[in-house]
């Protein structure tokens, strides 16, 4: 397939350099339901700010590993998933087709957004691909030109209920709608800077703030060095790399004998384990959660479990203790798995490339998606440009910089409330 080479402008801020320091975004982190109504599922959204437009629109979007472009609210939309949330105004964005050219009259694109954690609400968009300014940081702001999805319609489930205007697509090409719209290669090739970025999700989960690193990572969140691995089959786009077994307790899990590959999908509020085993995955792991008086969260502080440790190709041990994988889940102290049922792999990645071509997805039953209880214990650094993961401890936040960060958003919620 051959894709043609598109000038971007570099759009600066006043006062504004090239950026040499990483791009660091506080994300907040807003939960909402999703899945079927008689069973809904608790699903967390890692958020921050951008601007765009003309008008330098805020923007509340996801920031998300499970996809690769970047896709918004409009108000060239008219569906209730749009209606619900803030549209931004596409008034001088130039119209591309799917290379990203210039074009007098741009093309749509459909996509497939999985924002259920078993398959059972996947989200669609359709689209028009323009090409828009956004702005990324507090000020002095940096800003470029990026090609973009403007929605024109989406599906009511899950969009409506969700607590964002769009995401930002942090895959790799793969599974971008070309190479162009890819956001971290059009980040880099706009700036200068690597087509990387590190991760930051609170421990505390449902308290304090996460954070994204562009450009780079923030050594600060570190509470040990990264280790590198390779990212498997990049061309597919995700961000997978090799487990080389996989040990609940002292088992090994079979599944995982000859080896398996890991989604590390920061969309996933949970880790997806093939449903074919994940009923003696459970019982392996021998959780006893005690009863009583005490609230959900003192629950999961006192709860007891074997120990999940996934070995990656390197000799990197990732230890998941019962702390880890257990969560708040309504009133109850949950563990976090799901599981990936057949239909639910031979649909990840599926997509409409345009009105008639289908791009087919799928992955084996030996994949694995490791979403925010890994996230939470280990700060991950995602590096486009060398194809590799790194992983590394997180630090935890003090009891001060919780309360800070809280303070800040209340009084940010307050300041937009007394506006409205």
């Amino acid at each position: 397939m051959s894709r043609s080479t598109v000038l971007v402008t570099l759009l600066i801020c006043p006062f504004h350099a090239l950026a040499k320091t990483p791009i660091v975004l506080p994300l907040e982190r807003k939960v909402a339901l999703t899945g079927p109504a008689a069973a809904p599922i608790p699903k967390a959204y890692y958020v921050g700010t951008i601007k765009v437009g003309k008008a330098t629109e805020e923007m509340q979007v996801h920031f998300e590993t499970g996809s690769g472009s970047l896709v918004l609210d409009s108000t060239r939309c008219s569906s209730l998933a749009c209606i619900k949330h803030h549209r931004y105004t596409p008034d001088d964005a130039s119209a591309l087709n799917r290379h990203g050219s210039v074009v007098a009259r741009g093309e749509r694109a459909t996509i497939s957004v999985d924002y259920s954690e078993e398959g059972s609400a996947n989200g669609v968009v359709v689209g028009d691909m323009i090409r828009e300014k956004v702005c990324l940081g507090p000020p002095p702001s940096v800003c470029a030109d990026f090609a973009m999805l403007a929605a024109e319609n989406m599906t009511d489930e899950p969009f409506a209920e969700l607590p964002i205007d769009g995401l930002v697509g942090l895959g790799m090409k793969g599974i971008s709608i070309s190479s162009q719209f890819n956001f971290m290669d059009r980040f880099s090739a706009t700036t200068g800077m690597p087509s990387l970025f590190g991760l930051y999700v609170p421990r505390s989960g449902n308290t304090g703030m996460g954070e994204i690193s562009l450009g780079g990572h923030n050594a600060a969140r570190l509470d040990s060095d990264l280790s590198w691995v390779s990212v498997q089959q990049p061309e597919d786009g995700y961000w997978q790399v090799k487990v080389t077994s996989v040990r609940i307790g002292t088992k090994e899990l079979e599944l995982c004998a000859a080896g398996c590959l890991a989604i590390i999908d920061s969309s996933s509020s949970h880790i997806s384990i093939p449903a074919e085993v994940l009923p003696s995955v459970m019982q392996d792991l021998k959780v006893e959660v005690p009863k009583g008086w005490l609230t959900s969260q003192e629950l999961c502080k006192k709860a007891h479990g074997e120990d999940l440790q996934l070995v990656l190709e390197n000799g990197k041990v990732l230890t998941l203790t019962a702390q880890d994988y257990l969560q708040q889940e309504g009133k109850a102290c949950e563990p976090q798995f799901h599981p990936l049922h057949s239909k639910d792999r031979a649909d990840i990645g599926e997509r409409k490339e345009d009105s008639k071509s289908v791009i087919k997805g799928g992955v084996g039953l030996n994949t694995l998606i490791l979403g925010e209880p890994l996230l939470r214990k280990y700060y991950t650094v995602f590096d486009s440009d060398s194809k590799r993961m790194g992983f590394g401890l997180a630090k935890e936040e003090s009891t001060e910089e919780i309360i800070l960060m809280q303070g800040k958003t209340q009084r940010k919620r307050a300041r937009v409330a007394a506006e409205l």
